[in-house]
């Protein structure tokens, strides 16, 4: 199947069966066998395009009707608090980070200050600094 297809609505039956039994503990090699399929097949359905975006609704749907909705009520007032840690884990629940790592790069560069002492360029510098 192309990560691309489209699922077809017993498929589309069979992965919303799946995404709430794995959340009671069932394995995928259980439930594939329940509905008379492979475990590899319900693999490649969950993989599909359709699959995962299916997968980020059922999550976000659950987070909003669970019992654990106190967890997401302390996380929203910690959020509308200003707390960073709580949005940032927003974000990470609801799949709001690019699905691609990247690299940052820092630069530093060498001070001579200790050798060569305060040059005329560098106290210009400080003084813009300090006058914003």
């Amino acid at each position: 199947m192309k990560k691309d297809s489209r699922l077809n609505r017993k498929q589309v039956e069979v992965l919303q069966d799946m995404f709430a039994r794995s959340l009671q503990g069932d394995s995928m090699e259980n439930i594939a066998k329940s509905h008379g399929i492979s475990r590899k097949t319900l693999s490649l359905w969950k993989n599909t395009l359709h699959g995962i975006q299916l997968h980020k609704e059922f999550r976000l749907e659950h987070s909003r009707e669970s019992s654990t909705s106190i967890f997401f009520d302390v996380l929203e007032a910690k959020m509308k608090g200003g707390n960073m840690q709580a949005l940032e884990l927003y974000a990470k629940i609801h799949d709001m980070f690019p699905s691609k790592k990247q690299e940052i790069i820092m630069e530093t560069k060498e001070s001579k200050i200790v050798e060569e002492g305060l040059t005329e360029e560098i106290l210009k510098d400080i003084d813009a600094l300090l006058e914003n």
